[in-house]
């Protein structure tokens, strides 16, 4: 199957689907200037994806997602090295038992989420399929639905265009603000990831 063209001409969503109708196995090459990324597909499903250079390392997703420790993740690295680069990092850490493998699909899912809203961001780019192409090599491969990805990937570009309207700017210094209502109530609790957010405002860039 020849695939390939500019997402100018043709959007992102429409070659996933493509990709899925014809039940294919390959990669799907994204590029433009200096980030690209890859998104492989097995019988038409979604089982891995990445961007370059925004992708987050899957050892310090689950970091930031609270799944293992920062030591824990050091170890896994150690063990990496003496391995060599053909030893997965996700491959270690359920060798020592520091995640199950629950937790790492979905720590791949996320990741595929991730990488697909990076190119529906994209007004330009070019794009390739290469049929049977595999990323076997990877820690572990989900089969995900295109439509999931696709609905997804839409509603994370909606979220960031009233983030945008609400805003004006990214360029803005955000800063805390005192609101009433919690001083009424006296207390307020925020989950880790609202925390992470509070604790980098600091008034600068």
């Amino acid at each position: 199957m020849l695939l390939q063209g500019n997402l100018r001409e043709f959007s992102l969503p429409n070659i996933l689907q493509l990709v899925k109708m014809s039940g294919k196995s390959g990669a799907l090459t994204i590029r433009r200037e200096q980030e690209w990324g890859k998104i492989y597909f097995r019988n038409g499903l979604i089982v891995y994806a990445f961007s370059v250079p925004q992708d987050v390392p899957l050892g310090e997703r689950l970091v930031r997602a609270g799944k293992i420790s920062a030591a824990q993740l050091r170890q896994a690295l150690a063990e990496q090295e003496k391995g060599g680069e053909g030893v997965r990092i996700g491959t270690i850490l359920l060798r020592q038992g520091a995640i199950d493998r629950v937790t790492l699909e979905a720590a791949v899912r996320e990741q595929i989420a991730d990488a697909a809203f990076n190119f529906f961001s994209w007004p330009d780019g070019t794009f390739e399929f290469t049929a049977d192409e595999s990323a076997d090599d990877q820690d572990i491969l989900v089969e995900m639905n295109v439509e999931n990805v696709i609905m997804e990937g839409c509603r994370r570009i909606d979220e960031w265009e009233l983030i945008f309207e609400q805003l004006g700017s990214l360029e803005r210094v955000p800063r805390l603000a005192w609101n009433e209502r919690v001083e009424e109530r006296g207390e307020i609790t925020l989950t880790a990831d609202e925390w992470r957010v509070v604790v980098h405002i600091d008034g600068r860039a």
